[in-house]
């Protein structure tokens, strides 16, 4: 306790503040030991009211409570289907036609849209032609090698009678080797001839550009009459989502976080279209790689999350708490405690602060456990029931 020295005027005061109560009627003698003691009484309450405002705290207090608590990791992410498909175009070509549209339920096989086809026509009415071509030069291929080996058979009967000289067989021998040989060349032309033609059977079908897999279209990046060009890379026509009821979230986490998510941890997550309202999930793993932006790392986190009623969307940002840990019964302490200090004053380590004897603040060393954001788990080696967290304005 101390004595706080009360200015004279505040006395000065007294006489008018009891004779406003008193009244101004005349006071008899037979009252006056009665308006003496109401005198000293309304003094005295004037004093007590005084003292207690003067003493009352100059810090705004914050009650330390025991209470479960869940540790968290927040992180931001994005919202996409658990497969995209990008749908491309093989071939090079104006789009005559297009059968499908966003958000459009798809099966693998469905025809989504079409490229102009009549110069591979052509060329398959063409490949056509020269293997018909081929076919017909490997049949007189044929009947040349038939009569150059019959030539060749009276050319060994007649040579022992000598009526065959040695150039005239050796001329029909050499006449049966080359036409087997330009037999075996054209049907190598054929075989050729026939590859060329199953290329732009090929061809024809890729006009035709179908959906691999099934799902829903997200994107339609052409429109009817445009022309695709698949030089270096194939163009994009169209974006499927294998499946919007199953889903994940992309979340970037600090590198300072990362040693705490673990695959399986239950995730808590909230978006911009439906305020107020969670979402849940659960960690699938967390990628290696690492990404640095501005000096600062990061590691990429999955969120496998379930959709069933389609209501969220690819692309949609999600607000996202990773449980980590959790303490059944904790001390709590605001972590508006753990950051005030009085001014000018240096402190190493985690401290709260508590009102003394004197009532000044009163340094108490504590230990951090779980966070959640709000509060902090404590540790302190005296009681502490009160913290403060702020001082009076």
């Amino acid at each position: 306790m101390f004595w706080r020295v009360v200015p004279l005027r505040r006395f000065a005061q007294l006489p008018a503040t009891l004779m406003n109560i008193a009244g101004r009627a005349p006071i008899r003698i037979g009252t006056a030991f009665s308006v003496t003691t109401a005198m000293v009484a309304l003094a005295a309450i004037f004093l007590a009211t005084h003292w207690s405002s003067a003493s009352a705290p100059r810090y705004k207090l914050a009650t330390v409570d025991r209470g479960a608590i869940v540790g968290t990791v927040t992180a931001t992410g994005t919202i996409n289907p658990t497969t995209t498909v990008v749908v491309g175009s093989q071939l090079s070509g104006q789009i005559v036609e297009i059968l499908a549209d966003y958000n459009d339920q798809v099966t693998a096989g469905q025809i989504l849209a079409r490229l102009n086809s009549d110069q591979i026509r052509f060329k398959r009415d063409a490949a056509k032609a020269d293997l018909d071509q081929a076919r017909a030069t490997q049949v007189m291929q044929e009947a040349k090698v038939a009569e150059a080996d019959s030539t060749l058979s009276r050319q060994v009967r007649l040579k022992p009678t000598g009526a065959v000289s040695d150039a005239a067989y050796d001329a029909a021998r050499t006449a049966a080797l080359v036409a087997r040989a330009q037999r075996e060349v054209n049907a190598a032309k054929i075989e050729q001839m026939q590859a060329v033609l199953r290329q732009v059977e090929v061809d024809l079908v890729n006009t035709d550009i179908r959906s691999p897999v099934d799902g829903v279209i997200i994107q339609r990046s052409v429109e009817l009459g445009q022309t695709v060009a698949a030089s270096l890379q194939s163009p994009t026509i169209f974006t499927i989502a294998d499946d919007l009821r199953r889903m994940e979230i992309v979340v970037s986490i600090d590198e300072t976080d990362v040693g705490r998510v673990k695959p399986g941890q239950k995730v808590v997550f909230s978006v911009g279209a439906y305020p107020g309202r969670g979402f849940f999930g659960h960690v699938k793993h967390v990628r290696l790689g690492s990404q640095t932006v501005s000096n600062v790392v990061t590691y990429t986190g999955i969120v496998s999350i379930e959709n069933p009623k389609s209501e969220l969307l690819p692309g949609m940002t999600a607000n996202v708490k990773i449980q980590t840990e959790a303490r059944e019964d904790a001390l709590l302490a605001p972590n508006a405690a753990l950051r005030w200090k009085p001014s000018g004053s240096v402190v190493e380590g985690p401290v709260v602060w508590i009102l003394g004897l004197d009532g000044g603040p009163k340094m108490v060393p504590v230990r951090l456990g779980l966070s959640d954001g709000n509060v902090t788990e404590i540790t302190a080696n005296e009681p502490v029931r009160e913290v403060i967290v702020g001082k009076k304005q």
